[in-house]
């Protein structure tokens, strides 16, 4: 994770649980469901984090803490959080 906070984490974990109640899915089904359009993505991935260019579920979780601490995603950024389910705050 690239956060040095303890809210930071847990704004992290609260991403992912955000995550499958958004769109009603466990993380497996997450990981299938998004893989092939997340692996297309990797150079939007990389302006989040390097955490986030490890999974889907990550990716989710590294913006969810992100806007939490109140820092703007870039609009590409966004548009790939959305599309793979995040919760918008």
């Amino acid at each position: 994770m690239s956060h040095n906070s303890t809210f930071s984490i847990i704004s992290h974990e609260m991403g992912h649980l955000q995550h499958c109640v958004n769109t009603n899915s466990n993380f497996v089904d997450l990981e299938n469901k998004f893989a092939e359009l997340f692996n297309k993505s990797q150079n939007t991935a990389s302006k989040v984090s390097k955490y986030a260019l490890t999974s889907p579920t990550e990716f989710v979780a590294e913006c969810y803490a992100k806007m939490v601490d109140g820092i703007k995603l870039d609009s590409d950024v966004m548009e790939l959080y959305q599309k793979l389910g995040g919760a918008l705050i």
